[in-house]
């Protein structure tokens, strides 16, 4: 036996670590949601909320991991033939395994759950707050106009209007209220899906909170920031064929978002009666009345909400968040 593992323990250790990490292959997290945030695991939420980038490719080097350190050989015995089978019958079981719960992830083929809660409700109640007033009688002393009532009203639009772009894999419709850093990132990730040939579809979306936290302001801007529960089904399908490969078409996701909305320093909301200027803010020159996205004098992204308010982050909630209170100076 001390022959034997030294002789086969590093290669069947090698041997091992490759088939694991090719059955861990079938396991890696499939982000979906605008965003990439729903990873379908129905074993509850892993409170990632960050897409990754997995590097699959290894480099391997031409060195000899073994060699023998005598002259002689000597045959396989009965019992190393049956440690081996035995070592390969437990890969092979797990590869088996990953395999099986990557198929039942699939379409409908597997067991599903109707519901799954990925959030823990009472962690989002402890550091989002619903701060509805304060925020509104803080805006109010340099905006008059503002509504708490009537900006959660836009950011359920909002909320909508950007799940519907991701899923149609179109944002110049929702350009003005996107912030251009998060518009280029989820432009991105769009993308890599149409290279993937994936389309991520969204269905029976239903929001049940939406609720101001947040509010803050520099020397730039004011930002605010809205905590926001939604539940939906929430599947990925290959274009060309239809075939679901993420996700299904049964279960309703419940998830947990911050979405953090900011302007211009002292802005001003504008009266539903009152008309809408249209110039650019930033060099001034006269724009085409209706939405425009681009100042073709100077390029700048335009913003023709009533509120001027455009989303800059959008996260699904995660332990590391805290409350971050008014700082209102």
């Amino acid at each position: 036996m001390k022959r034997f593992l030294k002789r086969w323990f590093v290669p069947i250790s090698l041997a091992a670590v490759i088939v694991l990490l090719f059955a861990g292959a079938f396991n890696l997290p499939a982000h979906a949601g605008f965003g990439d945030f729903n990873n379908y695991d129905s074993g509850g939420s892993d409170y990632g909320s960050g897409s990754s980038d997995y590097d699959s490719g290894s480099d391997w080097g031409s060195n000899n991991y073994y060699s023998s350190d005598s002259g002689d050989s000597e045959p396989l015995t009965g019992a190393d033939v049956l440690i081996i089978l035995a070592v390969f019958g437990v890969i092979g079981l797990i590869v088996f395994m990953q395999m099986r719960k990557m198929k039942g992830q699939a379409g409908t083929s597997g067991p599903v759950k109707a519901f799954v809660r990925e959030h823990d409700q009472t962690f989002d109640d402890s550091i989002f707050p619903d701060r509805s007033a304060e925020i509104e009688k803080c805006i109010r002393e340099t905006d008059p106009a503002f509504s708490s009532q009537d900006f959660t009203a836009w950011v359920r639009n909002a909320y909508m209007q950007v799940q519907d772009a991701w899923c149609k894999q179109d944002l110049e419709p929702i350009r003005p209220i996107l912030h251009e850093n998060l518009y280029n990132q989820t432009e991105a990730q769009i993308a890599k899906k149409k290279q993937e040939g994936l389309v991520n579809a969204l269905e029976s979306i239903a929001i049940s909170v939406v609720r101001p936290s947040f509010l803050s302001r520099d020397e730039n801007f004011e930002y605010v920031s809205v905590y926001m529960i939604a539940t939906m089904i929430d599947y990925q399908y290959k274009q060309a064929t239809g075939e679901v490969v993420r996700g299904n078409k049964v279960t309703h996701w419940e998830l947990s978002y911050r979405l953090r909305f900011q302007r211009a320093r002292g802005a001003q909301t504008i009266s539903a009666g009152k008309e809408m200027t249209h110039t650019c803010p930033k060099c001034g020159a006269p724009l085409d009345a209706g939405v425009t996205v681009k100042c073709p004098y100077c390029g700048a992204i335009i913003t023709t909400s009533r509120n001027n308010w455009v989303l800059s982050e959008f996260m699904t909630v995660n332990r590391s968040m805290k409350d971050e209170g008014i700082s209102w100076k």
